[in-house]
């Protein structure tokens, strides 16, 4: 018999083993703890660097709101009134002076439209060391018929922003301006008498900007909409670079994608890496639009800084693990030969055994231990080993077959099991898609109101004194238009919780649903500034159904909204409600975009949308919540759309209601 010895100690594999296992889980959770905690950092520094920027864009967008309140109602003024030379002066003064916002102002006419003997005509007052200053641009140097501040606002009609300039002869510091038309009417034609501007100095903004200070070295800077620097912390670059050339010139094609993704609007989150000229390091940016005006603001996150305290932690770490681990590996050697010693002469003894040597002594062993316990058992074994042996073979046996039985069990189990894990994951991953979606479409449709209700309140309460009461009232009317679309939204969602929870309760009562239908309407209506014709007809002047109300406005409005916001202001919608036996007919058409083929399998599920609705914002609810609403009804539900050309809803609802519990299948086809 061949003798095995083994060519590595059982002590060394078992301190290696438990070495390497410790060192492992210990590097494990050393990785996991760092990329968690960096992942948690950046995600912090994502969301401050977003309060931030926001928090400095708010302030630039109340005083560029503030800005333009001012030309513009003068312009109001002057397009009634006729105003003299010293009266458009005083103005001027008044203008600059009451609003610090303001650096400089002009009122510039058309060529001999102020006076049939002067050829130019533009006052222009401005700051001047604390003081007003008064100067005329309608020289021939200055010629300001030429200057963008000019020809922009009359090209295009309306009042706009200029580009970054420096006003030489004017102002004479870099500037922005916001121009408003005048206009008159003359021989009964509307036309362009001048131009009203009120100017905002570049200093303001990098007072603004400059207070933004990120640890030691990160900073924040503003670009126009053609991406010219506007404010940034080493001055000469201001106005002599874009963003385009700082990229270039710091030799970084991620700074050059950002630039494009600004220019354009965008918003986001982005690391830089490039070798700078101020801190030599990688860098996280931020960066914003204005909407107001089309610019963006950027801001610098030095990442050595944010990451250097973690990185000096993980180093302590990393010290402190290797010195435990060294210690770890002298005890565990110590033990693992108090445990291997005995057990290598039960070895040799058991190698004896194995050759028939059955008389071989056994080594003492004192310890009441499991090692003690073991040799003991050795002892035994020498005398029943050839008595069992015919019993193991037995036993052998029957394991064997137990196991054959055990693996195909096993084996049928496992199937099982993954089977039920791969449908749990599906299903778990569709709702949190579900609820990913959900949460998105709240936020998103959520936002557009309450900046509404925001940017409406702050005007009530800064402008309160200076505008009038009309335009008060269309204010307070914005805000009361934000809150019924956020009321509406919530009972949507209300609706879509009862409904999946089978907790709607029908209120019956007799509704006449002509005057019902026609009252909805006109609140809808109200709600939409620009909207198509809607034309209401009914076969009978009074229909007169026992139904639930609450339900029955569920179905017109979507509906109504639907075909309103999808057509254009010069189509037209049509609404017709007629008696058929004893079903109500709710007949919506409009001439609107339509629905794509492809969508309309789906178009009356939750968070349905078209492919074709562009920027028309909707949350995708209004088409399943009517469905659901003729189920509860017990009704039917038929429509036909083509894209580019229209769609009609046709609604059968039972006349009369008799059991509130039955809820009928909803029948839905393309065919009319």
């Amino acid at each position: 018999m061949i003798t095995y010895k083994p060519q590595t100690g059982l002590s060394f594999k078992i301190v290696t083993s438990i070495f390497l296992s410790i060192s492992f889980i210990l590097l494990v959770i050393f990785l996991y703890n760092y990329n968690v905690t960096r992942t948690i950092i950046e995600k912090n520094i994502e969301d401050n660097a977003e309060n931030l920027a926001q928090n400095k864009i708010n302030q630039v967008e109340k005083v560029l709101i503030s800005v333009e309140k001012v030309p513009q109602n003068i312009a109001n003024l002057i397009e009634k009134i006729s105003y003299t030379e010293e009266q458009l002066v005083e103005i001027l003064n008044t203008m600059v002076g009451e609003n610090d916002e303001i650096y400089g102002a002009t009122i510039a006419f058309e060529p001999f439209m102020f006076d049939k003997n002067r050829k130019y005509f533009a006052p222009y007052v401005y700051k001047s060391f604390g003081s007003l200053k008064a100067v005329s641009l309608g020289t021939e140097t200055y010629n300001y018929h030429f200057a963008d501040w000019y020809t922009k606002p009359k090209s295009l009609g309306k009042a706009v922003w200029s580009e970054p300039y420096f006003d030489k002869g004017g102002g004479n510091v870099i500037m922005s301006t916001f121009s408003v038309p005048i206009f008159r009417t003359i021989d009964g034609q509307r036309k362009i008498i001048g131009i009203i501007t009120s100017d905002i100095s570049l200093e303001w903004l990098d007072q603004i900007v400059s207070t933004i200070k990120v640890l030691e070295t990160g900073y924040g800077f503003l670009i126009s909409k053609e991406g010219r620097l506007i404010t940034y912390p080493e001055i000469e670059k201001i106005m002599n670079y874009t963003i385009f050339d700082l990229a270039r010139s710091l030799k970084s094609p991620q700074l050059d994608q950002v630039a494009n993704k600004m220019t354009k609007g965008q918003t986001g989150f982005a690391k830089i890496n490039y070798t700078d000229g101020t801190n030599g390091i990688v860098n996280w940016i931020y960066y914003a639009s204005i909407p107001h005006n089309g610019w963006s603001l950027a801001v610098m996150y030095p990442l050595d800084e944010l990451t250097g305290e973690l990185d000096s932690l993980s180093r302590k770490i990393i010290a402190l693990s290797v010195f435990g681990i060294v210690i770890l590996f002298a005890v565990i050697m110590i033990i693992s030969k108090s445990i291997t010693r005995p057990l290598t002469k039960l070895s040799i003894a058991a190698d004896h055994f194995a050759k028939g040597k059955m008389d071989f002594p056994l080594s003492e062993v004192s310890s009441n231990d499991e090692i003690g316990y073991l040799a003991k058992s050795f002892s035994y074994m020498r005398d029943e080993l050839k008595r069992k042996m015919n019993e193991l073979h037995e036993a052998y046996q029957e394991i064997r077959d137990t196991k054959t039985k055990l693996e195909k069990y096993n084996r049928s189990l496992e199937e099982i099991v993954n089977q039920r894990t791969k449908e749990v994951l599906v299903e778990a991953k569709e709702l949190n898609e579900l609820k990913s979606r959900f949460i998105s479409m709240i936020s998103h449709e959520l936002r557009t109101p309450l900046y509404t209700i925001s940017s409406s309140a702050e005007i009530l309460e800064l402008y309160s004194n200076r505008i009038k009461d009309d335009e008060k009232i269309e204010q307070f009317k914005r805000i009361q238009n934000a809150i019924e679309e956020i009321m509406e939204l919530l009972n949507d969602v209300i609706s879509i919780n009862k409904a999946e929870i089978g907790k709607v309760e029908l209120k019956i009562e007799e509704i006449n649903i002509v005057d019902y239908s026609k009252q909805i309407i006109e609140e809808l209506s109200s709600r939409f500034e620009k909207k198509p014709e809607l034309v209401f007809t009914s076969s009978n002047t009074e229909i007169k159904v026992n139904s639930d109300k609450k339900e029955l406005r569920q179905i017109i409005s979507n509906l109504v909204v639907n075909a309103l916001k999808y057509t254009h202001e010069d189509k037209k919608v049509y609404f017709h409600v007629s008696l058929n036996k004893e079903k109500v007919i709710i007949e919506v058409k409009d001439e609107g975009i339509g629905i794509k083929d492809e969508d309309k399998e789906n178009v009356l599920e939750l968070f349905a949308r078209g492919k074709n609705v562009g920027g028309i914002h909707g949350t995708g609810l209004g088409l399943a919540i009517t469905k659901r609403s003729i189920e509860i009804l017990g009704g039917e539900l038929f429509f036909n759309s083509k894209e580019n050309v229209g769609s009609v809803f046709i609604v059968k609802i039972p006349h009369n209601i008799i059991n509130k519990q039955t809820k009928p299948k909803v029948t839905i086809t393309e065919k009319i």
